[in-house]
């Protein structure tokens, strides 16, 4: 969507968002458990999210959950908190 910012579903792989975002995108520990996008939230929480929830499964990233069931995360945005910060950053300054 923006710089940092991307949308994925619950059932894409780590291993293909981590190409997609590159190499800042460390799934570490995830990816020796579990596969998908939704699978890493789970596991981090210990439960399916709500939608709405923030997660920060993985240092730099946030996964805000757009949409999920009672069963498993269906919509994920990743934003790249970094990025994400500066890009902030310069919206401010050219406003001043």
């Amino acid at each position: 969507t923006g710089e940092g910012v991307f949308v994925v579903d619950g059932k894409a792989e780590i291993d293909d968002v981590a190409k997609m975002i590159g190499e800042d995108f460390a799934a570490g520990e995830h990816g020796e458990y579990v596969d998908t996008i939704g699978g890493m939230i789970f596991n981090t929480l210990g439960r399916v999210p709500a939608r709405g929830e923030v997660v920060q499964a993985i240092p730099g990233f946030e996964f805000h959950v757009l949409d999920a069931d009672p069963r498993r995360v269906k919509r994920v945005r990743i934003v790249e908190i970094q990025k994400s910060e500066r890009r902030r950053r310069a919206v401010r300054a050219e406003q001043a």
